[in-house]
């Protein structure tokens, strides 16, 4: 296997991380403006709710992962 420059053990997260950076970058372009202009327009609301249920599923599937992992180390 190639190597990706990512530890051994942290190889499999790494597509996770990257899944998480990308909904929360996301997420801020739809709060962003809402700040700005005081609050979200009706048309955000579908896709910041897929946002935030997207990453909410995928932490709640990282951190088990991740639990089990160090549930079985040594």
């Amino acid at each position: 296997m190639r190597s990706t420059g990512v530890p051994r053990g942290q190889r499999h997260h790494e597509p996770r991380h990257t899944e998480i950076e990308r909904l929360s970058r996301r997420i801020a372009t739809h709060l962003e403006p809402a700040r700005a202009d005081g609050g979200l327009a009706p048309e955000q609301l579908d896709d910041l709710r897929s946002c935030l249920y997207g990453r909410n599923t995928v932490l709640r599937l990282h951190f088990t992962q991740e639990e089990n992992h160090f549930s079985l180390a040594p």
